[in-house]
């Protein structure tokens, strides 16, 4: 499926807990939306005051910075309906040794990103002896 949308005159960042909206400039050619402020613990919100339903997307920015591109796209989000998002990252981890395409490997690693630290380091290790496979975090 094919989607062609336009894109607001800025797009700025919006963190888990924080709301904006989608409104209209003062010269009714495009849309804008507003600077982030607190929101609901939990989820990102995004409000549509437009005059007509619109569509609004979360994604990624560019390494640059100046580009988001849509991961997840909501279409024609009605005039003065906000759109809620829960977004819980997690990180699975399976790990084998002599990988065959047959072989299953139990979850080693299961972690939400969010409540991670900025900056933390882990530890793979293998036990020669089993070839039992662990994930620890290091220690500080």
């Amino acid at each position: 499926m094919a989607v062609s949308f336009r894109t607001p005159t800025n797009i700025p960042t919006l963190k888990t807990g924080q709301r904006c909206t989608l409104a209209p400039n003062s010269n009714g050619q495009m849309n804008h939306i507003t600077d982030a402020k607190t929101g609901t613990a939990g989820v990102m919100q995004c409000t549509n005051v437009t005059p007509q339903p619109a569509n609004i997307g979360i994604g990624f920015f560019n390494k640059a910075g100046n580009k988001m591109e849509p991961a997840i796209l909501w279409q024609n989000v009605a005039k003065n309906a906000t759109l809620s998002v829960q977004l819980t990252p997690r990180l699975k981890i399976y790990a084998t040794t002599d990988y065959k395409s047959d072989v299953e490997s139990p979850l080693l690693f299961y972690q939400n990103l969010i409540g991670l630290a900025a900056h933390t380091e882990w530890n793979v290790i293998v036990d020669e002896g089993t070839g039992e496979i662990k994930i620890v975090p290091v220690s500080s």
